[in-house]
């Protein structure tokens, strides 16, 4: 034992009778690991980019075979789906693209073919023949074949997406992971100050829970959030200061009422400044991230930036909530823009600086954990 900075928060505010039931769980399950995981839920009203913005946050990437229409050849290249953008490599680690195709929304068709796991993307409403003499003879078309039935559903799922643009119906789960620099230098801090990883191979595990914006769910949010969590508010500016930035206000309040006062939000250098400590009482339990979508609209004055967060900053206060972070971010992904990159690592960075990260587990709650997982897939399967 390492005194009771192992244990997790909630597990000391219950008072000693769980803190010795978890102990004991402990002793009984001595190959225990240290668990590095978050939940990430995201909120806002409807049509402000929420499923969007998770897909370009966890981009989908691959080797999938290409096949032209006109030459049955097919070439195995690395893919990257982000948002609405799909990107074509010669093979993975590229940073220079092949190609570049933005899915503008509910244009495409997306199709299974069946055979060889193949799916076809194409114009909607469009023959062949219209699209070659549309773009001088190249074929718009677009068809890729995975390697499995698997991947064929996860990649058709994401495409239709992508192209489709359907709405989020009650709650979405997702289970992802985070691994980058970021994330390579964490651990690398860690096992240099002599602190266990267990079996995280580098990674954040990451519980991402997105939720519907029609109004008829608004009050079914609270029954869901908890700590332990990053929460993503998303506004649109392209509404306006007046309709889309007072929307928050309702989600402010909402968080407020049912978790109190957050934490004061970590600095985005303070999770790899050291080996963050043992999980504590005063440590961080969650963040609140606001993100402003459709940063590409013509009404968005990116330079009015500073003045948008300040007025964000006063109604969170108003509200009765602390610190939280503020980013603007368009999800057209076909110009290269940082800013999404810049969002996907202060989600990082901030889940890093919670005091749960790295909190030891008995094994039996990880065996649990998986098997609930490994039943939950099965079940979207069957109903695929």
């Amino acid at each position: 034992m390492k005194g009771l900075g192992i244990i997790p928060i909630d597990i000391l505010e219950q008072g000693t009778k769980k803190i010795g039931e978890h102990i004991l769980d402990l002793y009984q399950s001595p190959d225990g690991d240290p668990l590095f995981r978050s939940k990430l839920m995201v909120v806002g009203f409807e049509s402000v980019g929420k499923t969007t913005i998770l897909d370009c946050i966890f981009p989908l990437e691959g080797y999938l075979s290409q096949q032209r229409t006109v030459v049955v050849v097919r070439t195995k290249y690395w893919f990257k789906l982000q948002g609405n953008t799909l990107r074509r490599y010669e093979k993975r680690g590229d940073e220079v693209p092949l190609k570049v195709i933005a899915f503008e929304n509910r244009l495409w068709e997306v199709t299974s073919l069946g055979k060889d796991y193949g799916i076809k993307v194409s114009p909607k409403g469009q023959s062949q023949q219209q699209q070659q003499q549309q773009r001088g003879g190249e074929e718009k078309e677009i068809i890729l074949y995975c390697g499995d039935k698997e991947t064929h559903e996860v990649w058709l799922c994401r495409l239709k997406r992508a192209c489709m643009n359907a709405a989020t119906d009650g709650i979405e789960i997702q289970s992802q992971y985070f691994e980058n620099d970021v994330t390579r230098e964490y651990f690398r801090r860690l096992v240099l100050a002599g602190r266990e990883i267990g079996d995280s191979g580098g990674k954040i595990d990451v519980s991402v829970w997105d939720f519907a914006g029609q109004q008829d769910y608004y009050n079914n949010h609270q029954y869901f959030v908890s700590t332990r969590t990053v929460f993503l508010v998303l506004w649109k500016m392209s509404e306006g200061d007046e309709k889309g930035m007072r929307g928050l206000e309702f989600w402010f309040r909402s968080l407020s009422t049912h978790l109190g006062v957050s934490s004061a939000v970590p600095s985005s250098e303070l999770a790899l400044s050291s080996a963050p400590p043992p999980p504590s009482l005063s440590g961080t339990y969650y963040s609140i991230i606001v993100v402003g979508t459709f940063l590409d609209h013509p009404s968005v004055k990116r330079e009015e930036k500073p003045v948008r967060q300040k007025k964000i900053e006063e109604i969170a206060r108003e509200c009765g909530l602390g610190s939280l972070r503020y980013y603007e971010v368009s999800c057209d992904l076909s110009q290269r823009d940082h800013q999404m990159e810049f969002l996907q690592d202060g989600i990082i960075r901030t889940m890093l600086g919670h005091a749960y990260m790295g909190e030891r587990v008995p094994k039996s709650y990880l065996t649990i954990s998986e098997h609930l997982r490994e039943m939950n897939g099965a079940r979207r399967r069957s109903q695929n």
